[in-house]
């Protein structure tokens, strides 16, 4: 992380210097002079339920883990409808637009990727079988965050991701998709 970091403030000290390199030499940066600033960053717990059409209209719940700051948010989730499908979940978000309704309002865009497990019965020559299929998936998500007070926001977002099974044909869904809700408690 050192090095990436020593890098990167290289390189900006690099376009910095010949940005400047018109202007008085009072006014220009030194590799030096570059200050990086964390900002506050806080931990999270929270419970999502998400509504798609991917599960004959079964609803899926999840819990979230997670840490944010002012413009990124990171989710560890574990999600499962308790039936045929279970999902071990990693998003990163960013506010996109923030200020809204009166400071307490977000919009992100980001990135879901993550393990899905599907199980269930089927009939094989007039047998019910059961069967288990694993794979990844990966996609993008969009949504609106509201702070309802200090430690506890509501998010509401809409998710779509490519599902890779392990089976070679299809014998999982292809997409998952849909609408969701969660609600976050800061530690």
């Amino acid at each position: 992380m050192k090095n990436l970091l020593s890098t990167l403030t290289i390189l900006c000290g690099l376009y910095t210097t010949q940005l400047v390199a018109y202007d008085p030499p009072a006014t220009q940066m030194h590799v030096n002079e570059i200050e990086i600033q964390e900002s506050e960053q806080y931990a999270f717990a929270g419970i999502g339920a998400k509504y798609s059409d991917s599960f004959e209209e079964k609803g899926v719940v999840d819990f979230r883990l997670g840490i944010q700051n002012s413009v990124w948010r990171t989710i560890f989730s574990y999600e499962s409808n308790f039936e045929e499908y279970q999902a071990i979940m990693l998003e990163v978000d960013r506010t996109v637009v923030a200020g809204l309704l009166g400071g307490k309002g977000r919009i992100y865009l980001g990135v879901s990727a993550g393990w899905v497990l599907f199980s269930g019965d089927r009939i094989e020559n007039d047998l019910v079988v059961e069967w288990e299929d694993y794979g990844y998936a990966y996609g993008g998500n969009v949504g609106f965050m509201y702070y309802l007070s200090d430690r506890l926001d509501l998010s509401i977002g809409y998710r779509y991701l490519i599902v890779k099974d392990t089976c070679g044909a299809s014998c999982i869904k292809d997409n998952i998709h849909g609408v969701e809700i969660a609600l976050h408690y800061f530690f």
